[in-house]
């Protein structure tokens, strides 16, 4: 394993969580073999809706079935989900909007704000 000061951002985004909790936001607490601890800036995440097509997500992110169980990106930071329906890799997209003619234009937009919980 390399030592904490050969770290590039791009091995420290996809590098495992040895087990410490997140720190203040974009960390994490990382150990080296020597037990020396060092906070490493994780890459920020980013989901970008884009005009007929995909949502993209961008950074350090996973993406959990309804059990909780993580689909396996193998070493992906960037990928896009199905806003058309038609895409046979669900929930991942496969270009089958370009191909259904999925038309859905956006601008971002204020949420009115949440309901109380009763």
């Amino acid at each position: 394993m390399p030592a904490l000061s050969d770290f590039s951002l791009a091995s420290a985004v996809t590098a495992p969580s040895v087990g410490h909790p997140l720190t203040p936001a974009g960390t994490r607490l990382r150990s080296d073999p020597s037990g020396t601890r060092a906070t490493i800036r994780l890459m920020p995440v980013n989901i970008t809706v884009l005009n007929h097509g995909p949502i993209r997500i961008e950074g350090d992110f996973q993406i959990l079935d309804p059990a909780g169980a993580a689909f396996g990106l193998a070493g992906r930071t960037t990928i896009s989900l199905c806003r058309c329906g038609h895409s046979a890799n669900k929930p991942f997209c496969d270009g089958s909007h370009a191909r259904a003619g999925f038309s859905d234009a956006v601008a971002a937009r204020d949420l009115p704000p949440p309901k109380p919980k009763s």
